[in-house]
């Protein structure tokens, strides 16, 4: 016997190769930026449609890339000002109190 608040299941289709490969393709953007990682290339069908998204997708790979690089730049450089103001900082207080105590 069988529930009514059971959902049904549809049925499966045959699965679509391009698809697939944007599962996979995707998958792999969506780790972030990890040099010398396999980038899975599209071999099935291909029309017009096709060629676009995966033109279209490699351009935002691209730029998604570049922007990551920037921030960790970015990154890199905040940290060494950070540094360099906090080094800054206990000099100019060392030699504040360097100066009270031969006074």
């Amino acid at each position: 016997m069988e529930l009514l608040n059971t959902p049904a299941k549809a049925p499966s289709a045959p699965m679509d190769p391009f698809r697939a490969h944007l599962v996979a393709l995707l998958s792999i953007y969506e780790l972030g930026p990890f040099p010398g990682a396999p980038i899975p290339r599209y071999e099935g069908p291909t029309d017009w449609q096709t060629e676009t998204i995966l033109k279209s997708l490699g351009a935002v790979a691209r730029r998604m890339c570049s922007a990551e690089e920037s921030v960790i730049d970015l990154r890199k450089q905040l940290v060494n000002i950070h540094h360099h103001e906090k080094v800054e900082y206990i000099l100019k207080n060392y030699c504040k109190k360097k100066k009270k105590t031969e006074s």
